[in-house]
């Protein structure tokens, strides 16, 4: 039972994270109607901006990560200023923005391996390595900081949306993991991306549980097809 629960909490952490994307995809998605395949690596290019402030340059972790989302926010303002733009004035149907995003989604990573290298690079400092119990359940502070931010930008989206005059012109409108979890969840849907995120990462680590982290793809597509054949509209059904 401590195993089940252990795994359910590590399911919740990966999933907010899963769920973030795939907010961003059917943030896009619902405003353009255009599914961008390149989101995922425009979420990679604020990692990569933590990286290389905090850990290349020296500088503290926080300053590090709000430049690492201004990088991530400007490369996708640069991208859609540059290249979709001038698609959608064109009148480019939506085929060819998807291949265009999908060649986006290709240059990126290759560019980040050239600039970086293809090992793995850690942005977790040695402050922050501690493990925390509640009980027989175990949180490093890292999954914390994760939850609470995750939580707190869920909070800052669905308020914004709800509330401001652009956020209810969007919901008039409105990394694979990312793409899975929103088609999970019912393209266009905020909640039900959120869902869908949640519902991949407790499934992932329960899989993993029982056949083995190898097989951990594997389950994420899974549950995929099962939603595309049996419930194509996703969890959430939009109207």
């Amino acid at each position: 039972m401590d195993t089940l629960l252990q795994l359910l909490v590590n399911g919740l952490v990966a999933g907010s994270i899963y769920a973030l994307v795939a907010m961003g995809f059917s943030l896009i998605y619902g405003t353009t109607r255009f599914f961008n395949l390149a989101h995922g690596s425009i979420a990679a290019v604020g990692g990569y901006g933590v990286f290389l402030f905090s850990r290349l340059l020296g500088w503290p972790l926080w300053s590090g990560v709000i430049l690492g989302v201004l990088c991530a926010g400007l490369a996708g303002w640069a991208l859609d200023k540059l290249i979709y733009l001038p698609l959608r004035r064109r009148k480019a149907s939506g085929m060819i923005l998807l291949v265009a995003s999908l060649g986006v989604f290709t240059v990126i990573p290759s560019l980040f391996a050239i600039a970086f290298g293809t090992h793995f690079h850690n942005l977790i400092p040695s402050t922050l390595i501690s493990v925390l119990r509640f009980g027989s359940v175990v949180f490093t502070q890292v999954q914390l900081i994760v939850l609470g931010s995750s939580v707190l930008v869920f909070a800052i989206l669905v308020l914004g949306l709800r509330f401001t005059r652009l956020g209810r012109v969007i919901r008039a409108g409105l990394l694979l993991k990312g793409v899975i979890a929103a088609i999970v969840g019912g393209i266009g849907s905020i909640p039900g991306a959120i869902l869908g995120g949640f519902l991949l990462g407790s499934v992932e680590n329960l899989g993993i549980w029982q056949i083995g982290a190898e097989w951990k793809e594997a389950i994420a597509f899974a549950l995929l097809i099962l939603f595309l054949v049996f419930r194509p509209e996703g969890i959430v059904r939009r109207r």
